[in-house]
């Protein structure tokens, strides 16, 4: 089971920022660095922590927090305190 901090902290560290400023609900166009490229970081990031490779459909399919750890659950992944 993986912590929804976790996932914060993930998307944190691929987009060069502090943990605090990713939450459930924030939305890809309020963040700084998640642009483009910041999206294929977090995608990267995600795969090598989990071992799973997401389908191209996937790949850019996701705008917030949430939406990715509804994409991490299609994996197997289970989000506590989500």
């Amino acid at each position: 089971m993986t912590s929804f901090s976790e996932i914060q902290e993930l998307i944190a560290r691929a987009l060069i920022l502090d943990r605090e400023e990713i939450t459930r609900t924030s939305k890809k166009s309020e963040i700084p660095n998640w642009d483009s490229l910041g999206q294929i970081s977090i995608v990267t990031t995600i795969e090598s922590r989990f071992k799973i490779e997401m389908a191209d459909t996937e790949v850019f399919s996701f705008s917030s927090p949430e939406e990715l750890c509804a994409i991490l659950e299609k994996y197997g992944i289970v989000i506590e305190n989500r």
